[in-house]
């Protein structure tokens, strides 16, 4: 199926492009899909491409010694994921699997370095992504000094609302799929203590989620006073 150059004005990689140069990278996407649990990529495998998420969730995760593993992202639409492998041509930092069936437009790593040489704004684009990355990881990284796992639950979703969060009926969404047991594997917490966090959210109407998973997040100042920043 053709790539719509119009289509890809959403994406924050592509923010700000004239229809030319939309086609251009029109041109040198191809369509993906990826079905829930697949590999996308692994860790330490060589970067050969870049994608750019059209509908569905991926978890980007690192395996630990014990066997266990950590997300350290969830991506939904519009998201940029494996770019930092293809412009460093390197080997792949973290891996990445799919929560749930997705759609992808894969760059091939040559026809992606063209890409950002032939249009500033792409370059510019990326530069602002990755400043994106880096305020995320941050943020991470103070939710984890939280004790309390009801502050760092909190401080978790927060995080993702300010950087991902979409406006929907009754509060902010998170567009992609985030589990009860995706939330332990990124907050370090004990899958049962996330569940009666989350539990005790949903009871007082903090949040609530659909039968995809996907949260929304209803009342802010409350999860603000959770956290204990």
């Amino acid at each position: 199926m053709t790539i719509s150059p119009a289509d890809l004005a959403a994406y924050p990689l592509c923010a700000g492009l004239g229809i030319e140069q939309l086609a251009l990278v029109a041109r040198a996407a191809r369509r993906v899909a990826v079905m829930p649990g697949a590999l996308l990529m692994s860790r330490a495998q060589p970067g050969d491409a870049a994608y750019l998420v059209a509908s569905g969730t991926l978890h980007v995760l690192i395996d630990l010694p014990d066997g266990a593993s950590v997300i350290l992202a969830a991506l939904g639409p519009q998201a940029l994921v494996g770019e930092l492998g293809v412009v460093q041509s390197a080997a792949r930092s973290a891996s990445v699997v799919a929560a749930e069936r997705a759609a992808l437009l894969a760059i091939h790593r040559d026809d992606f370095t063209a890409l950002l040489r032939a249009i500033p704004a792409l370059a510019l684009n990326l530069n602002a992504i990755l400043a994106q990355r880096l305020r995320l990881a941050n943020a991470q990284i103070l939710a984890m000094g939280a004790g309390d796992p009801s502050a760092r639950v909190a401080r978790t979703l927060l995080t993702f609302a300010g950087e991902h969060g979409v406006p929907r009926a009754g509060g902010v969404g998170l567009p992609f799929r985030l589990t009860q047991s995706d939330l332990a594997r990124m907050t370090g917490l004990a899958r049962a203590s996330v569940n009666k966090v989350v539990g005790e959210l949903a009871r007082r109407q903090v949040l609530r989620s659909d039968t995809r998973q996907h949260l929304t997040l209803i009342d802010l100042a409350a999860l603000e006073e959770l956290a204990q920043w």
